[in-house]
């Protein structure tokens, strides 16, 4: 339904289907004085990602698979100037995704930036591991407001589950004076590479610290380099822990047995 006052129009529950996908939209902004009041809701429900083409920065390159997007949000938009960042009052937005490719997106070269900084492990298993691309399953959600960007929820799966992805943390996409972080956990659940780290640390996961700056990331690797350190030299003086007191406890039955 589409309403239209003197000064308000209203949107409420606009349907349409494109392809296999859906799409509604409830909207309603309101005019006083010089300025716009603006709420939204909109749902995309199973739309093809090649449909979002226009709105996918070239970074990305092209994206195949299945979408669905859950947003809303308002803004306070000025007509006598342009738009500012102080016009976006709240943002929420919540994506999910299956079978998804990402041209740009190179998980390989991602994990193996990583595994060559890990001196620790690769003694052991000093070689390259292969990791796909081909995303089984996207889950993202995220809340915008008073300028910073928080990524609520991470969760990303790899072809059959051979890797995950999880995570949160917060940008300031519009501020490039204040820096921001995300904190992700890269968890290797099919190649060597996860068998190598269970040995050396008792995990399979390697967490990770990306720097922010707007929109650009760049990873900090002494995080990783260093959380790695800690686990190793807990996890092998456990082991030793554990291997003195089976040691004693042997020694302690086998004198029980003489009495």
């Amino acid at each position: 339904h589409f309403l239209a006052k003197r000064n308000s129009i209203a949107i409420k529950n606009f349907n349409l289907k494109y392809g296999k996908g859906k799409l509604q939209l409830t909207s309603l902004i309101k005019k006083k004085n010089n300025k716009l009041d603006s709420k939204y809701k909109l749902t995309l429900d199973q739309f093809d990602a090649q449909d979002f083409k226009v709105l996918i920065p070239k970074k990305l390159g092209k994206i195949k698979g299945n979408l669905s997007i859950k947003s809303k949000g308002s803004f306070a938009l000025r007509t006598d100037s342009s738009f500012k960042e102080s016009d976006i009052k709240k943002i929420s937005f919540e994506s999910r995704g299956r079978n998804v490719e990402i041209e740009k997106l190179d998980i390989n070269s991602f994990a193996q930036s990583y595994i060559s900084k890990l001196d620790l492990l690769t003694k052991k298993g000093q070689k390259k591991y292969t990791f796909s691309s081909g995303l089984d399953k996207l889950q993202f959600k995220a809340y915008y407001s008073s300028s910073q960007l928080k990524l609520i929820n991470l969760l990303v799966f790899g072809d059959n589950k051979s890797f995950e992805i999880n995570g949160k943390g917060y940008m300031y996409p519009f501020n490039s004076k204040k820096k921001g972080t995300i904190n992700l956990n890269f968890i290797d659940n099919k190649t060597a590479f996860g068998k190598v780290l269970k040995s050396q640390i008792g995990s399979n996961s390697v967490p990770i610290l990306l720097k922010t700056n707007k929109f650009s990331v760049s990873p900090n690797y002494s995080y990783t380099t260093k959380k790695i350190s800690s686990k190793f030299v807990r996890y092998q003086g456990q082991k030793q822990i554990n291997k003195q007191k089976n040691k004693i406890k042997k020694k302690v039955e086998k004198e029980i047995k003489k009495v």
